[in-house]
């Protein structure tokens, strides 16, 4: 343990000098030595971390855990290593409880709030999200990316002036600063469009309507469909005619297996919009899929609708070649 002790010291020398590479080689020395010490795990999990060797850094954040429940900066460090925007439900899930429990061990440090709005973020817990940035803020004084950061999570949520103030708020960085002066200018442009009544039957849907829309199709990229599902029930209960919400819907229903659902969900949206191109593609891609709705002769139909209706997508006539002569129209293949 001594000697286990003494390659520990040795590495967070080299650590402090930033020498990775011979810092792991100490802690990997020191942790053959004796594999009980939690400084020790930790310190090897955290230089792993750093060197993007993620997967043993969290095996040793997890071994630290184990040895020293009480060990706060090992849940802390953990809960930072698994959180990212891209990662699975049940991932940013386990991200949630280390952070919480970190900041249960160490209190209120602005690190772990941080990672815990975004963390909700990512799961669509706006609420928990807004709590945990209003509380970073109150301990750590943000820098402007964290300001360009909390104002486009209220621009996401619909919170337009919220969002503006944030955006305002930042005052350093140059090429923020310019990006969200082009953020203001359409805010300032879209509410004078909203007061003279320019806005379009299709540009009626509430802002923070069609925020919920987007947001949901963030949840469904990261897999978490029943978040998605949530938001877009809350999206189509506020706003029963926004034809993309249903779409999104019907996408979400189609990945699950769900296709009667799904082209339900799909009909609706086209109802509400049926000059819309992309949605004729989108029942036609449904119609043409092996399953319980599969029709191609409707599928046809749809994909030559969208065609009429966009002529320069010239690759459908090859799609509508292979359609017809699936279903034995060698006429119309050949035309197409």
């Amino acid at each position: 343990r001594k000697m286990a002790r003494t390659s520990n010291r040795h590495g967070l020398k080299l650590f402090n000098e930033q020498d990775l590479p011979g810092a792991l080689k100490a802690f990997q020395e020191a942790y053959e030595l004796d594999k009980t010490d939690p400084e020790i795990t930790n310190n090897l999990a955290h230089c792993y971390e750093l060197l993007g060797v993620h997967e043993r850094a969290e095996k040793h954040y997890k071994e630290t855990i184990l040895l020293d429940p009480e060990r706060g900066v090992a849940y802390q460090n953990l809960g930072i290593l698994l959180a990212h925007p891209d990662a699975d439900k049940s991932r940013l899930k386990e991200a949630s409880e280390m952070l919480q429990a970190a900041r249960e061990l160490r209190g209120n440090i602005a690190q772990i709030i941080y990672y815990q709005a975004r963390v909700a973020r990512w799961r669509g817990r706006n609420s928990a999200a807004q709590r945990h940035y209003e509380r970073y803020v109150e301990v750590e004084k943000p820098t402007d990316k964290i300001r360009f950061e909390i104002g486009e999570f209220y621009r996401s949520i619909g919170e337009k002036n919220k969002a503006l103030t944030w955006y305002r708020s930042i005052k350093e960085d140059e090429a923020l600063k310019r990006k969200v002066a082009t953020l203001i200018w359409d805010f300032q442009v879209a509410r004078e469009a909203e007061r003279y009544g320019w806005s379009s039957s299709a540009d009626e849907i509430p802002e923070e309507i069609v925020s919920l829309e987007t947001q949901a199709r963030s949840l469904m990229r990261s897999k978490d469909m029943d978040a998605a599902r949530e938001v877009l029930d809350r999206c189509i209960s506020r706003a029963p005619g926004y034809a993309r919400a249903h779409m999104a819907l019907g996408d979400l229903e189609r990945q699950e297996g769900d296709f009667g659902r799904s082209e339900l969900s799909y009909l609706r949206a086209l109802a509400i919009k049926p000059g819309s191109a992309s949605y004729h593609l989108r029942l036609a891609d449904l119609y043409l899929t092996e399953g319980e709705v599969n029709r191609p002769s409707a599928g046809a139909i749809h994909l030559r609708r969208a065609l009429d209706l966009k002529p320069e997508w010239v690759q459908l006539h090859l799609r509508l070649a292979r359609v017809y002569r699936a279903i034995g129209d060698i006429r119309q293949a050949r035309q197409h």
